[in-house]
């Protein structure tokens, strides 16, 4: 069950399908914080902020479109703001909790501007493409524009799969490939 960790299931629950029948019937109560059955070898906590990790492959499918460099990472601050790393050749985004996003902003030898946008919203995934992008228009502005109205439209619908070809002619596409949970997987594709 989302949002809940189970502690601890000692021998007497070694079973399987009765420690499976028994684990099921203590989920049905849902209690609002914590549960301890008479038996304490199983307890159940409620957690408040779960993590959310969204690990970005990115493809450069059509060299004539030019080659894309990564310019720019961004993370928003709400949720307790996350954090970029790498992870075997993938961008990893680790955020504190749902209701923040990061973003990628490439640039391509051209000189073509796209910016793609990942995160949770009410612990469901989204992304968004934004393309023509000015020199000035940078992540550090694009993503808080997802919370103030101007692109939360994009961040409420919360798509797992998104395209837009640009003015200048290339196709973005972003594609949960692990579109629920707390881990999940996206490939970015750009040409």
């Amino acid at each position: 069950m989302t949002g809940w960790n189970l502690y601890a299931v000692t021998s007497r629950m070694n079973e399987g399908a009765a420690a499976s029948a028994a684990l099921y019937n203590v989920l049905q109560v849902l209690p609002s914080k914590q549960y301890s059955t008479s038996n304490p070898q199983l307890h159940l906590h409620k957690t408040s902020n779960m993590s959310y990790t969204i690990n970005c492959r990115v493809y450069q499918m059509n060299p004539a479109r030019g080659f894309f460099d990564l310019v720019e990472k961004t993370v928003f601050n709400y949720a307790n703001g996350g954090t970029w790393s790498m992870s075997n050749g993938a961008h990893l985004l680790t955020m504190g909790g749902s209701g923040t996003s990061g973003t990628l902003r490439f640039m391509s030898d051209k000189g073509e501007r796209a910016i793609i946008a990942v995160g949770v919203h009410n612990n469901k995934r989204w992304c968004d493409v934004v393309t023509g992008l000015e020199a000035s228009a940078t992540g550090v502005l694009i993503n808080p524009e997802y919370y103030n109205g101007k692109r939360d439209f994009a961040r409420e619908k919360q798509l797992a799969d998104y395209s837009v070809t640009s003015a200048a002619g290339t196709k973005y596409e972003v594609k949960y490939t692990v579109a629920d949970g707390n881990h999940l997987q996206c490939n970015i594709l750009i040409g």
